[in-house]
């Protein structure tokens, strides 16, 4: 008790109390911008390069008009730039696929591509003498368009029907040059040679 009233007396003795009033002043902000984000100014800053513009490829830019008749059964889908389309065809469980490509300018020498297909087919390119032996008697062509053509046939090479193999007619028009080329197996090359030759004598 005596406690409680000494403590009684100390609150009554100081009735009225001070307190001392802090103000806090509030940070000066920046507006806030309630705009939608697409209805928004771009702020100063920094200029940022645009991305480039895809660099055209001239030879497709030069591509040279070609027409051909697609071969009965065969299916024709456009192609793009250098690929002028891709047909394909199937015979029993064998596919096939031919793709007409055309360049222009320098293409290369015949021997140089033929080398180069070879090597795709997995057949060793013969010795130099052996290879003009067998370009002078590849078969020669005309076009019903007039144009000069020849047919890269590597079935002379190749012993096992199974094995992978092309057909390639190349033709000429002025400057540019169009690869006709056909590859699936060697047997399924033999059964649409004919068609292919058609597909090649074709073209204007």
């Amino acid at each position: 008790m005596c406690v409680l009233m000494a403590l009684s007396g100390c609150a009554e003795q100081d009735p009225k109390r001070h307190y001392q009033e802090i103000v806090i002043e509030p940070q000066s902000e920046q507006p806030a911008d309630h705009r939608h984000a697409d209805d928004r100014t771009a702020l100063p800053g920094p200029a940022v390069p645009a991305p480039p513009l895809p660099a055209s490829d001239p030879q497709a830019a030069d591509t040279p008009e070609f027409t051909w008749d697609t071969p009965s059964g065969w299916t024709e889908s456009p192609g793009t730039g250098m690929r002028l389309a891709t047909l394909e065809l199937s015979h029993g469980y064998e596919s096939a696929e031919c793709t007409l490509i055309a360049l222009s300018g320098d293409t290369g020498s015949l021997s140089a591509n033929v080398r180069r297909w070879m090597e795709q087919v997995d057949i060793e390119p013969p010795p130099e003498e052996e290879m003009q032996a067998y370009l002078s008697g590849l078969r020669r062509f005309e076009t019903q368009g007039g144009l000069e053509g020849v047919l890269v046939d590597f079935s002379p090479w190749i012993a096992d029907p199974s094995r992978t193999s092309t057909l390639v007619g190349v033709i000429e028009k002025g400057e540019h040059t169009l690869f006709v080329r056909l590859t699936g197996s060697q047997s399924l090359l033999d059964s649409q040679r004919d068609q292919f030759m058609q597909l090649c004598k074709s073209v204007k």
